[in-house]
């Protein structure tokens, strides 16, 4: 066979320091031949290797974690549905306002007269609920209950002058004074009669096994069935039975409740519950020329049987 020429091209001396200059600052790095002859001797630049070594690091991401899953006691039904016989007392306010365009309907005396005799009262409610667990820890609650709305009457006032009323437009027109002061005193209970369908959405975590808390909002749709009790008329000031009133049939409220329960058992629970319930209208009908709207703030004792 025939011997490969070699051609060797010749360098200056200045080309020839050049390149050993170049060479003092690269790095050496051995490469294998593809073609089964020794390895060869290459040089790169320093600079070149550590750009290298960058790129060759391990990535080191963030780590993902996962949130770990409301606790659940042993006390929760596995069944989704319940149904339950709750029983709750509260303490009831009301809020007066007069209209101010019928202010020639009301007698003088009667709004200092029920302001200063009529307060809050204790209630009761009473009702079947109905709730489905929609997440872990999360209900939907419905049902019906019995709701009263209790005010303290004690009147003691003296009327010492009676209304002049135009009979076409009911207006009063006037007053005359008594040859007498007209002495009113009476005292008791005014009982106002509801049927209650609420709706709400709760949010109830474990604390311990035995204790849970309770998150609730909603509103409800309330029924009137009837009234007992004793005040005075808003033009004579005579003492009427609040019976005789005209009142809204259906009236709404909303409710907020943060509460914390003790469960004995799975059936069986009690605890308290800061409440505030306030109905959206007036309990009278629109044709009163004065509002009352009740509403509870305090906090509920709360005992709650299961049924299933």
């Amino acid at each position: 066979p025939e011997t490969p020429m070699v051609i060797t091209e010749m360098k200056s001396t200045e080309e020839v320091d050049l390149m050993t200059a170049n060479r003092a600052e690269e790095t050496p790095v051995m490469v294998s031949s593809d073609y089964g002859l020794e390895p060869e001797l290459l040089y790169t630049s320093t600079d070149q290797v550590k750009q290298s070594q960058l790129d060759i690091r391990p990535v080191i991401l963030p780590a993902k974690f996962k949130k770990a899953p409301a606790y659940i006691s042993p006390l929760q039904a596995e069944n989704p549905w319940s149904f339950s016989v709750s029983v709750y007392p509260n303490f009831t306010f009301r809020k007066f306002k007069v209209d101010r365009e019928k202010l020639n309907l009301i007698h003088r005396d009667f709004i200092d007269a029920t302001q200063e005799a009529e307060s809050g009262g204790f209630s009761l409610n009473v009702g079947l609920v109905v709730s489905r667990r929609i997440g872990r820890i999360t209900y939907l609650n419905g049902g019906v209950e019995y709701i009263n709305y209790k005010a303290k009457a004690e009147y003691n006032f003296y009327n010492y002058r009676e209304a002049n009323i135009d009979p076409l437009t009911d207006q009063i027109l006037n007053y005359s004074l008594l040859s007498e002061p007209e002495h009113i005193s009476f005292s008791g209970d005014n009982v106002y009669h509801y049927v209650n369908f609420p709706l709400s959405i709760s949010h109830k975590p474990w604390a311990t096994d035995h204790v849970r808390l309770n998150i609730e909002a909603g509103g409800s749709f309330m029924y009137f069935l009837g009234a007992r009790g004793q005040a005075i008329d808003y033009q004579s000031l005579e003492i009427i039975d609040i019976a005789d009133r005209e009142y809204n049939n259906s009236i709404a409220s909303l409710h907020m409740k943060v509460g914390v329960s003790y469960y004995v058992s799975e059936r069986f629970n009690f605890g308290l519950e800061p409440t505030l319930m306030y109905f959206t209208n007036t309990i009278y009908s629109e044709d009163y020329p004065f509002q009352v709207i009740p509403y509870s703030v305090g906090v509920n004792f709360k005992l709650q049987v299961k049924l299933n």
